[in-house]
C-alpha cells in the first residue's frame, strides 16, 4: 500500500520541471479529468442475527476512473469549485470477497493559488464532501412494491470525507493534483486515502 502512494507522489513531482508559461486565472471553469486512488483498508462493524456486533475487513484495490470539476475563480488568489469522480475497482467486504466495485466522490472545496504569474503555478486545494462505494457481487435486483422494497446482488456504504490537496496550472489548461483524503464511513474506523488527478480546464475569463 505504501508503495502504491509513493509512486502517485512521484507522478505529480515530475511536472515540477515542465517550463510551460501559465498564470493564475478568475472566472468560470470546468475540468475533465482522469483519476487514480490508492486502495482503502478499514474495520466495518456488522451485527449479527443474535444482535451481536463484530468486525470484519473492507477493503477496495487501488482504482482508476475519472471526473469533472466546475468551478469560480474570484480572484488571482481564490476560488470555490465543485468535483465529482467515479472509480472503478476490485474489493472485499467481510464473506464478499474480490468483487466488482466502485467508488463515487463528491468535494466541495476551495482552491488557492501559491502564486499568480510565472512557469508554472502552484495551489492549495481543501475541500470536504460525501464519498459512496458499492460492491456487485451478483445479478443486481431490486424491488419496490407493496410492503416496502428490497435489493440484492450489491452492497454499498456511504459517509464522508475531509481532503487537503496540492496542485500545479500548466500552460494555461492543464492542472495536475494530489489529495490526501480522510474518510468515515458509516459504521468503519476513518482511513487516509491518495488521490491523483490529472485534467484540461476550459476557463471562461474576463467575467466582472
Amino acid at each position: 500500500m505504501r508503495k502504491k502512494n509513493f509512486y502517485l507522489i512521484t507522478l505529480v513531482s515530475l511536472f515540477v520541471c515542465f517550463p510551460l508559461f501559465s498564470n493564475a486565472q478568475e472566472g468560470l471553469f470546468f475540468n475533465l479529468h482522469g483519476s487514480v486512488q490508492g486502495g482503502l483498508k478499514t474495520l466495518s462493524a456488522e451485527t449479527d442475527l443474535n444482535g451481536k456486533s463484530y468486525m470484519v475487513n473492507l477493503e477496495t484495490t487501488m482504482g482508476w476512473g475519472g471526473g469533472v470539476m466546475m468551478g469560480f475563480g474570484f480572484s488571482e488568489n481564490f476560488g470555490l469549485y465543485m468535483n465529482y469522480d467515479f472509480l472503478g475497482q476490485k474489493g472485499s467486504w467481510g464473506e464478499t470477497k474480490n468483487v466488482s466495485a466502485s467508488t463515487f466522490i463528491f468535494d466541495l472545496g476551495a482552491r488557492i493559488p501559491f502564486s499568480t504569474e510565472g512557469n508554472l503555478i502552484p495551489y492549495g486545494l481543501v475541500n470536504g464532501g460525501y464519498y459512496y462505494i458499492s460492491f456487485t457481487y451478483g445479478t443486481p435486483t431490486i424491488y419496490i412494491g407493496p410492503g416496502g422494497g428490497y435489493s440484492s446482488g450489491v452492497n454499498s456504504l456511504g459517509g464522508v470525507h475531509g481532503s487537503l490537496g496540492l496542485g500545479l496550472q500548466t500552460s494555461k489548461n492543464w492542472d495536475f493534483q494530489i489529495l490526501a483524503t480522510r474518510v468515515k464511513l458509516k459504521d468503519t474506523d476513518a482511513v487516509t486515502i491518495i488521490r491523483f488527478n490529472v485534467g484540461y480546464s476550459f476557463w471562461i475569463t474576463g467575467l466582472d
